[in-house]
Order: C-alpha cells, then sequence, then structure tokens
C-alpha cells in the first residue's frame, strides 16, 4: 500500500492533454495549452500509427489512453506535422473541437512528460514497484498471482514484428475461484474483457459497402476474453484454427468477399470460474477443450505460458477505490510505455538469446505432470505446455521492465541497466511463474500415480509398489510401461509438439 505522501504526490501530478481526431479513419493529434510545434503526443503516434478504431469501443473524456485500438497504417512525421497546421488554422480550443466535430471521433487523451515524473518521483524516494502495485490492487487483499499475471501483460510488441514477438507472448489461462477480481482488475489497465468468442468478434467482419471491421484479437496491448468456460462454443474448428493462428504468428486471415486479414501482438488471457468448494481437473480439461479440437490440445498448450487453476486465491475484502491516484497511476504507466517504446524494443532484443534457451528442468517436470494426469485430453494440453518455458519467461521479463520503468525513462545506457538490473529480475520472477504453473498442475494429477512413480524411481519392489499404491498387478505393468516410454523419449530428446 502507498503512503499518505505518496497518494498526495501522485495526485499533485498534473498531465497534459491531447486531442486525439478520428477523421477520414486516420488517427490526428492537436495539443492543447501549448506554444509552437509541440508534439507531446509523438510518443503515442509511435504506437498508434493512424489507421482504424474499433468501432465497438466506447470512449470517453476520462483517462481512455489503454482503450484506443492501435492501428496498422504507418504515418509519417511529415504528414503529422501538416495535420498540425491544418488543426490549429480549424480549431481554436478542445471546445470547439469537441462540440463543433461530433460527427467526428474525438477523445481527451491526458499525457505525463514520464522523465520529469520519475525525476521528480525518485527526489521523494518513491519507490516504482510499489506505485505499480498499487495501480493494481487499491485494497491490499487481491493474491499476488492476479496481479503479477496483468503486470506481465502491460509491455506491448512492435505491431510491424509480430512474426518475432508472438511466438514468446505470455498468453495465459486463468481458471480460479470467485470473487478474486480477476476482470477488474484487467480494467485498472484500461482493459475492459470481452465474451465475444465468435470468429467476427474476435477476427473481424465485414459490413455494409465493403467496411472492414477488426475484431478485437487485431492490434497491440493485451485482451482479456472472460467467462470463456461458458461462452466458446465447443469443438468450433473454425475458432480454433484462427486462435492457434494468431497465439503463434499474431496473424489471421478470413476469406470473405473483401478478406479480412487480422494483425496483432496482443497477450490473449482466458477467464474464467471453477468451484469454489473442490475443483476437479474435469473443470479444467472440459474449458480447454472449448478452444481445442481434440488433435490441437498439445499445441493449444505449447502456446499458453500462464496456467492459473484451483480455488485457493484470495478474495478481495475491501471494495475501496482511490479512483484519482489510480487513473494518474494509469496514465503515468502508459505515457512512460509509450515514450520508452525504442528503448523497451532494444532491452527485449537484448534477452532474445535467454528467452530462447530450453529449460529442461522445467519440461521434464511438466512431461512428468502430463504422465500423471488421467483425464484424457487434458493431459495432452499439459503435454505441450512443457515447451511454453519460452512464454513463461517473457512474463517474468515484461514485468521487469513494467517494475523499472522508472530506471529505464531515465537511463541513458543499456547494457549495465539489462545485465545488473533488468534480466536479473526476470529470471527471478520466471522463477515465481513457474511455480504458479506447478501449483495448478498439482491440482490436475493423479496422486496415486505420482507416488507410483517415486516408488518405481526409488527401486522398490513391485509388490510394496502394489501394496502402497493399491493398484492391481495389471495397472502396475501398465503404468510401468508408461513411464519406461516416457523415459526414453526424454532421454533421446523426442519431447516435441504433437500436430
Amino acid at each position: 500500500m502507498l503512503s499518505i505522501k505518496d497518494k498526495v504526490l501522485l495526485k499533485r501530478l498534473k498531465p497534459k492533454n491531447t486531442i486525439l481526431l478520428q477523421i477520414k479513419e486516420r488517427i490526428f493529434s492537436y495539443s492543447l495549452g501549448t506554444e509552437g510545434r509541440n508534439y507531446v503526443a509523438k510518443p503515442l503516434f509511435a504506437v498508434l500509427k493512424g489507421n482504424l478504431v474499433n468501432s465497438k469501443t466506447t470512449f470517453t473524456v476520462v483517462d481512455p489512453t489503454f482503450t484506443v485500438e492501435r492501428g496498422i497504417a504507418e504515418i509519417s512525421v511529415d504528414a503529422l506535422k501538416n495535420e498540425e497546421k491544418y488543426l490549429k488554422k480549424r480549431f481554436k480550443d478542445s471546445k470547439t473541437i469537441l462540440e463543433n466535430n461530433s460527427e467526428h471521433l474525438g477523445i481527451l487523451v491526458d499525457s505525463f512528460d514520464a522523465k520529469k515524473v520519475f525525476e521528480r518521483l525518485g527526489q521523494e524516494g518513491v519507490k516504482w514497484p510499489e506505485m505499480v502495485n498499487y495501480l493494481l490492487d487499491d485494497t491490499g487483499t487481491k493474491d499476488e498471482r492476479i496481479i503479477n499475471l496483468v503486470k506481465s501483460q502491460m509491455v506491448r510488441f512492435p505491431l510491424s514484428e509480430h512474426m518475432l514477438w508472438q511466438p514468446f507472448n505470455n498468453h495465459a489461462i486463468c481458471l480460479t475461484n470467485t470473487g478474486t477480481a480477476k476482470t477488474t482488475t484487467y480494467t485498472r489497465i484500461g482493459i475492459k474483457p470481452s465474451s465475444d468468442y465468435s470468429v467476427p468478434g474476435l477476427v473481424g467482419t465485414v459490413k455494409e459497402k465493403g467496411e472492414v471491421q477488426l475484431g478485437t484479437l487485431a492490434g497491440t496491448g493485451t485482451v482479456a476474453l472472460d467467462e470463456f468456460t461458458e461462452e466458446v462454443n465447443s469443438n468450433n474448428t473454425e475458432i480454433v484454427n484462427h486462435i492457434l493462428d494468431y497465439l503463434e504468428q499474431g496473424y489471421t486471415k478470413r476469406s470473405l468477399s473483401t478478406p479480412i486479414e487480422c494483425v496483432g501482438t496482443k497477450a490473449v488471457t482466458l477467464l474464467g470460474n471453477c468451484s469454489d468448494l473442490n475443483p476437479k481437473p474435469s473443470e479444467f480439461r472440459k474449458a480447454i477443450v472449448k478452444i481445442a479440437t481434440a488433435d490441437s490440445l498439445a499445441r493449444v498448450g505449447r502456446r499458453f505460458g500462464l496456467i492459473y487453476f484451483g480455488n485457493d486465491f484470495k478474495k478481495v475484502q475491501n471494495k475501496r477505490r482511490d479512483i484519482e491516484a489510480v487513473s494518474k497511476l494509469r496514465v503515468l504507466i502508459n505515457s512512460a510505455l509509450n515514450q520508452n517504446e525504442v528503448k523497451i524494443k532494444r532491452i527485449l532484443n537484448m534477452c532474445l538469446d535467454w528467452l530462447e534457451e530450453e529449460d529442461k528442468e522445467y519440461k521434464e517436470k511438466v512431461m512428468s505432470y502430463s504422465r500423471h494426469c488421467s483425464e484424457n485430453l487434458l493431459n495432452e494440453f499439459i503435454y505441450g505446455n512443457a515447451r511454453a518455458s519460452s512464454r513463461i519467461k517473457m512474463a517474468g521479463l515484461k514485468q521487469a521492465i513494467v517494475d523499472n520503468l522508472d530506471k529505464i525513462t531515465i537511463s541513458k545506457g543499456y547494457k549495465k541497466l539489462v545485465n545488473e538490473v533488468i534480466l536479473p529480475e526476470a529470471k527471478k520472477n520466471y522463477q515465481k511463474f513457474k511455480e504458479y504453473n506447478y501449483k495448478s498442475f498439482d491440482k490436475m494429477v493423479d496422486k496415486k500415480m505420482m507416488l507410483f512413480e517415486e516408488l518405481v524411481r526409488a527401486g522398490v519392489s513391485k509388490d510394496r509398489v502394489i501394496k502402497e499404491t493399491g493398484v492391481s498387478t495389471a495397472t502396475y505393468y501398465r503404468w510401468l510401461e508408461r513411464l519406461k516410454i516416457a523415459e526414453l523419449a526424454i532421454e533421446n530428446g523426442n519431447v516435441t509438439e504433437k500436430e
């Protein structure tokens, strides 16, 4: 929790205002309260880059920064300068823009000069990670796993590099007990979870006169899909294929009268609830088969890095909301991410070798969970996740970047910052996220089967194994054969994705 001093300091921060207009399907900027050509929103354009705004999004004048859908088309600096001249000549102030152009989409966006703000916070002795945590949880009662999940999905990848970064993206499945504030925590970063799992809703559709409306997967950032345990149509092959393509490549296409190409680098999180009393592995299995066909479960498992399952997540007790402080923090983080886009991209590239390193420990342990899961189909999903360590590493890296946004903003160099701060923290976070996964998989396995393997590995006799596990002789030999086959696969390095 933040101290009273930190809250007061935060609330005294005054952001600059920028008007964003959607005119002829392009987003332009007009800075207010400044003299000359002050490009307050230039860093924003480095991410927004013109083009379409999702028409399903409702904008207000209160901090809509995170809800703007990022477009694909490039817009040059010269073009921005020309548009600024046009806007300054035609519009005198923000009221004129909003009142006289209601047919256009005008929104008021707050932004900070992140470097100046972080320097001031540093002078006051403010601990930045505590502020980030306060944004996500001003009640002090949320489960750290939920907080860290959302924090790890705040960093955006460049849209133009979707083929490079989407294979590393930390997609997640979060199936927990109720009352954990999964949905509301995403709203803290400006993400309103959607429950539209239709192909038109996810990928896009063609409206009247051939107008293309892209779906929620298009663009950068993150997307949270709520109630997936209830809303997804089971065995919908078309949806499965689009999801698999997008999670791996950041690209999927619908071949309609007007072809729709959905490009994005969003981290996808599927949110749902399990039983509050005694959640069973079958609940998770029934959920994942709604987004995967029987022959694609291993592929789906490999594409999701973070797996949350269980009824042991903290329930949020305190419902108070520090709206002003939270709003300022959201604007500050968004401003810092936009203004440090080039730095963050370089940091990601510097950590690429680590991301690509295979984690044999994780692979072997998750393979063990897969062998001990008696739920058909679910064991295939877990099998696939044995090769998802790079995605879990990305979660750790993104969290380290967010927790050190102040240092990244102020620092002039990269190498020392990455080697001494970012990467060590990323590795520490990675271990934490792995433990989260292990804790979830523990709830999906057959404890008797785990005991069997433990006894066999310890060299215990067949009769004693049968006695202690309570299995039949036939089951003993069947499980023993299964264990030998798995061991041989690991020894030969044949832990591959099942197509």
